[in-house]
């Protein structure tokens, strides 16, 4: 079951890269301002946390780790040092020496956090459903 969940949110943030393309992160919570955090949560999974800002308004935080990981690669440089340059002596007493250069592959990644700000719409409904979007924090550069 937490599989699913997890692919579900997997796709929801990959349908948000592949959308953020064409539109902004901005764009996209702007969108939200106005309809229940619930819709949010359709379309996101639920947020990693929830806590009361202080002025009646509940802030939502939802977080992304993007991970990218460079290829690793192997390089074999071979070289040949002649023994001597006389062409009566045969090739086998050349010197061959090889020189393998490895560069493993290398993970990075980064998180980002998302918080969008509700108000209390309806007391009769617990959870997401009964909050309202009334504005977001600026997404970070990069994310």
């Amino acid at each position: 079951m937490r599989q699913r969940a997890a692919l579900k949110n997997f796709a929801a943030w990959s349908g948000l890269l592949l959308l953020a393309a064409c539109t902004s992160t901005t764009e996209i919570l702007q969108g939200y301002i106005g309809r229940p955090v619930s819709d949010v949560v359709v379309e996101f999974g639920m947020p990693s946390g929830a806590f009361d800002v202080g002025d009646g308004r509940r802030a939502f935080l939802w977080s992304r780790i993007n991970t990218f990981t460079t290829p690793g690669y192997a390089r074999t440089t071979v070289m040949r040092h002649p023994a001597s340059r006389d062409p009566a002596r045969p090739r086998h007493a050349d010197i061959w020496t090889y020189t393998t250069t490895i560069e493993p592959p290398e993970t990075y990644s980064t998180t980002c956090n998302y918080v969008i700000y509700a108000e209390r719409a309806n007391n009769q409904l617990e959870g997401p459903a009964g909050w309202t979007v009334t504005g977001f924090e600026e997404p970070p550069a990069g994310c």
